[in-house]
């Protein structure tokens, strides 16, 4: 039976080996959820208005009109004062769009493109604007243009399951694991944890914003992204995902004993918070998805106590040897990341309790992307009360060699791209999967995908598939459609996609093909 005491920060402390912090409140809920409810879902993929167009239809006119206006100053005289009416019909719309559609960041560089022109105008009222002057408001404008189709105002998918999303997000210390990513030796291993489950109600509330702290996770992320420098400034991204709505509810009132349990471990450099579209799929289908940050794996984990974990796993300058010991020695603490969190779960007692509620969790599924993905299968080597195990695009050369070879006696769903630089990386997952063949499986390769693909990323910015980082499926069809066969392979179903081929993996180690380009 577990024990529980006040510890200072408002912490809780079980058994001398978990520490919680919430970061929010939330309320127990009473509504009972009905029967078997996954078998009757619809996994089809709908259309998405809600990823909105990049402008609205007034700063469409507005980016439309500033051109015309360049075109007739730059002609003679007489032609001057249609000109002026277009510039000042432009500079009315501009009113009507702040007070019906609102201002926006992203449009700051065509609001004083049009306070440029009108300038221009009084100051040069008898003279055709020359060449000069003309190549530095096409720029100008080009600028104008640009800036809200690369940084546009989108909203996340919505989820189109029954029920609303809510969310909590808690700290988790395990006080029997010393920190090994720091020097200190009173800094114990600690995790944030975030779990999205079906909600009763929403009313009332305020979503949660897509990302927190972004003035030290914005640098953080250009970083890791590769993105250019002039979004450096941490207040661009800040305006930029402050326009993102979620469809996460912190506070909500859940719905009583979601099921099933989801864990979701993301990869390297990764973050809880770019799986959200797929927390907010499941969730609102009568799941709860918890997934965690890895520290120093991650990105950038920002603990309630002001406390940063960054990124400390490159491995440029190392030697192959070494760098294999190192990835080791990560998956071992990522592991055991997932042990802590599974037996807090399953404690639903003192984690989590007003949304798990008395629903014994026994069993989960779990989720892993990327690094996260040979994390979710080791762990599953390692425990009997794993129902199945899905990796997004996984990064297989970090599993040993012993795991290889015994195989998983759970269900598996493997998503990929077409190509790894690395070949032993199928060829691993070839043999990893026919290591235990009493059990189904399914390797899926999705083409024309990028590996940030299997996250958010693609809805982030038109500007990352400019840059490389995002394949040619359109985000509205390659998020939904990733989302879709992760929910019906945990409800036991299966689906096809034109995008989707499935792998044998005897065919491929026996005619070693590791690329389906």
């Amino acid at each position: 039976m577990l024990t529980v005491k006040k510890c200072p920060r408002g912490e809780l402390r079980l058994q001398g080996t978990l520490i919680r912090q919430d970061f929010g409140n939330s309320t127990r809920g009473t509504y009972g959820k009905s029967g078997d409810e996954l078998s009757s879902l619809s996994f089809s993929i709908k259309s998405r208005k809600e990823l909105s167009s990049p402008v609205n239809f007034l700063e469409l006119i507005l980016l439309l009109l500033q051109p015309v206006v360049l075109v007739i100053f730059s002609r003679k005289q007489s032609s001057r004062w249609n000109g002026l009416l277009i510039l000042l019909l432009a500079i009315l719309l501009t009113l009507i769009h702040f007070l019906t559609e609102g201002y926006r960041w992203q449009m700051v560089p065509a609001y004083l493109l049009l306070t440029g022109l009108y300038l221009w105008h009084r100051l040069h009222p008898h003279i055709r604007m020359g060449l000069p002057a003309r190549i530095g408001f096409s720029v100008w404008w080009l600028i104008a243009l640009l800036t809200p189709l690369l940084l546009p105002r989108l909203t996340l998918p919505d989820p189109g399951g029954s029920y609303p999303v809510g969310t909590q997000t808690v700290v988790l210390t395990d006080s029997s694991r010393e920190e090994w990513f720091t020097e200190n030796p009173d800094d114990f291993r600690r995790i944030v944890v975030q779990i999205w489950y079906p909600a009763q109600s929403v009313t009332g509330l305020t979503p949660e914003p897509y990302l927190d702290h972004m003035d030290v996770r914005g640098p953080a992320m250009i970083e890791q992204l590769e993105l250019p420098e002039f979004l450096k400034p941490p207040s661009v991204l800040v305006r930029f995902f402050a326009w993102f709505r979620t469809h996460s509810f912190p506070g909500a009132l859940p719905v009583s004993d979601p099921s099933p349990v989801v864990v979701v471990s993301p990869g390297l450099g990764g973050s809880r918070l770019l799986h959200r579209t797929l927390a907010e799929y499941l969730a609102s289908r009568g799941m709860a998805v918890a997934i965690l940050d890895h520290p120093y794996d991650a990105n950038l984990t920002i603990f309630p106590d002001g406390q940063m974990a960054d990124y400390r796993s490159e491995l440029k300058g190392m030697a192959p040897d070494d760098s294999t010991r190192l990835r080791h020695r990560q998956l071992r603490t990522r592991v055991d990341d997932l042990h802590f969190l599974l037996a807090q779960l399953k404690q639903n007692s003192a984690l989590f309790p007003d949304i798990l509620q008395t629903y014994p969790v026994n069993s989960f599924f779990l989720v892993g992307h990327s690094f996260g993905g040979t994390t979710v299968f080791q762990t599953a080597l390692e425990r009997k009360d794993i129902q199945a195990v899905i990796a997004l695009d996984g990064w297989n050369l970090a599993l040993p060699d012993s795991s290889l070879d015994q195989g998983l006696s759970v269900p598996v769903l493997y998503l990929g791209r077409p190509h790894w630089n690395n070949p032993n990386n199928y060829r691993r997952l070839a043999r990893f999967l026919m290591a235990d063949t009493t059990t189904y499986s399914r390797w899926l390769i999705l083409h024309s995908v990028h590996h940030f693909d299997f996250t958010d990323v693609p809805l982030l910015s038109p500007l990352l598939k400019l840059m490389g980082q995002q394949g040619t499926i359109p985000p509205e069809r390659v998020v939904p459609m990733v989302n879709s066969l992760v929910a019906a392979f945990i409800a036991g179903n299966s689906l096809d996609y034109p995008e989707a081929v499935a792998v044998n993996p005897e065919t491929v180690l026996k005619e070693e093909v590791y690329d389906f380009r």
